[in-house]
């Protein structure tokens, strides 16, 4: 069981003094050029060694999963999901130097050590930060915002998604950013178990921090989104069924007041049809590339993990019990296509739950940099259409949705 305040403590030396000493340790370090050979070849050698580990782990996951392939081939793929990671990280630098201002943020807010590293489980990466934190016992409970990034069911961490917490904190709400384990630390099955214990953690703990426990949205971006959706919809599923609960005896759907996806992918197999016709680069497809099969234990799998397949074939599904579904989604996105959270939405209601498809201009990125204050031409907006679902009251669990989500109109010209 874990401690209710149980955190990683913070380690190193404090960078700040150390640069601030004209003889400090790390300006006599950094004062020949010698020297600063020696910090690149150090940086070099980590970002390799890292690269190494991402090959072991994804080797030993592939041969876990799939024993009947050779392992030369399991290698050779194994190279290939590391790669990707070890890009997906430079693409983030790439951001970074583009996006200066939102690179700041993103380091100011990791180092804000007074609510970071909330440890939820035992895995390296089961750490969560809070962001519109209060301590004051006089103060009013705030609504609370459970944030779960995207990055290819592979890539990405908390540390890149600082500024939605921070954004969010501004308009009084509580926001939790976790990490969680992602391909090669874990499969989708894990990633879900990971997804539970922040609920849970949330639940649990969220009022110490000035946040409500009942007032709770659910929010993620692209394969974030989806792993949100899928929580909600399982959740629901079991709760149907009058099964035992949760192996943690929480039972996820009844804690849920809304659910926000931003540009989900949530029929896995719609998907990986529209990656095998999408190229990269010229003679490679994105499905040859993509953590999505590795996670998922191949195409067999596919409907068992996408929210949308078990939506429409699970006749023990009690869709009063799921929140309402707000699935945001930028018309010109090339990664994942609207029609992804249009079909979703479609079989939801069909079902008699209640979702309601919100297209806005721009692609796949731009809607979550919206949602960071990364994109003014965007951010108000989105940030309009994100709060109204936060802020909406909430309704009992259990119950029917009576929410009144107006549809937009797809006139993108008028948003």
């Amino acid at each position: 069981m874990l401690r209710r305040h149980d955190r990683v403590s913070p380690r190193g030396i404090d960078v700040g003094a150390a640069l601030a000493s004209s003889d400090g340790p790390l300006q006599r370090t950094a004062s020949t050029p010698s020297s600063r050979a020696k910090v690149v070849l150090a940086m070099v050698a980590y970002t390799l060694w890292q690269h190494l580990l991402q090959v072991h782990r994804s080797f030993v996951l592939l041969r876990k999963r799939f024993p009947h392939q050779t392992s030369f081939r399991a290698m050779r793929s194994s190279w290939v999901y590391a790669t990707i990671v070890l890009l997906g990280d430079a693409g983030n630098l790439i951001v970074g130097l583009t996006a200066p201002k939102l690179a700041l943020r993103t380091l100011a807010c990791a180092l804000r050590m007074s609510t970071t590293n909330f440890r939820y489980g035992p895995h390296a990466r089961n750490v969560l930060d809070l962001y519109g934190t209060s301590m004051s016992p006089s103060d009013h409970l705030k609504p609370v915002v459970i944030f779960i990034h995207g990055g290819a069911w592979a890539l990405s961490s908390k540390f890149h998604y600082g500024a939605v917490g921070e954004t969010l904190e501004r308009h009084g709400i509580v926001t939790v950013v976790p990490s969680y384990r992602t391909f090669p630390h874990g499969d989708v099955g894990e990633m879900m178990h990971d997804l539970e214990a922040i609920v849970k953690w949330t639940v649990e703990n969220i009022a110490t921090h000035g946040g409500d426990p009942k007032r709770i949205t659910l929010s993620g971006h692209s394969s974030g989104a989806h792993l949100c959706a899928l929580l909600l919809v399982q959740s629901a599923i079991r709760c149907s069924r009058a099964a035992p609960t949760l192996a943690n005896d929480i039972d996820v759907v009844h804690h849920i007041q809304a659910f926000v996806g931003l540009s989900g992918p949530y029929d896995i197999t719609d998907h990986y049809a529209f990656e095998q016709n999408r190229e990269i680069v010229p003679f490679v497809r994105a499905h040859s590339i993509s953590p999505l099969y590795p996670s998922f234990h191949g195409p067999r799998h596919f409907s068992t993990f996408s929210p949308t397949a078990l939506v429409v074939k699970d006749a023990h599904l009690d869709a009063r019990l799921l929140p309402p579904f707000h699935l945001f989604h930028g018309v010109d996105d090339f990664v994942v296509p609207l029609t992804a959270s249009e079909k979703f939405a479609a079989h939801l209601n069909q079902i008699g739950a209640k979702a309601v498809v919100t297209p806005f201009p721009r692609g796949h990125v731009e809607i979550l940099l919206a949602l960071m204050d990364g994109f003014p031409e965007l951010g108000a907006m989105m940030l309009q259409s994100f709060l109204g679902v936060v802020l909406m009251p909430t309704m009992p669990h259990g119950q029917p949705n009576t929410a009144t989500a107006r549809q937009v109109g797809r006139n993108v010209s008028k948003l």
